[in-house]
């Protein structure tokens, strides 16, 4: 097992918690810092990445199904 799979989880866990203390800022109406919205852009990084590893995963078991 490569670092890489017990930093990722760690690292997704402390992103979703400050997700949520900026989006709980935002709906407080208050003023965002530059951290803050580097937060939520690392958030959207990582859900993009999500959704591309997901997708690589389909391709890879349909050309896998398909030999």
């Amino acid at each position: 097992m490569s670092i890489l799979h017990l930093v990722d989880p760690i690292a997704q866990e402390i992103i979703e918690a400050a997700t949520r203390r900026v989006v709980e800022k935002i709906k407080r109406g208050k003023k965002l810092t530059t951290t803050d919205i580097l937060i939520l852009y690392l958030s959207l990084i990582r859900e993009q990445l999500r959704a591309m590893r997901a997708e690589m995963a389909e391709r890879n078991k349909a050309l896998r199904e398909s030999t």
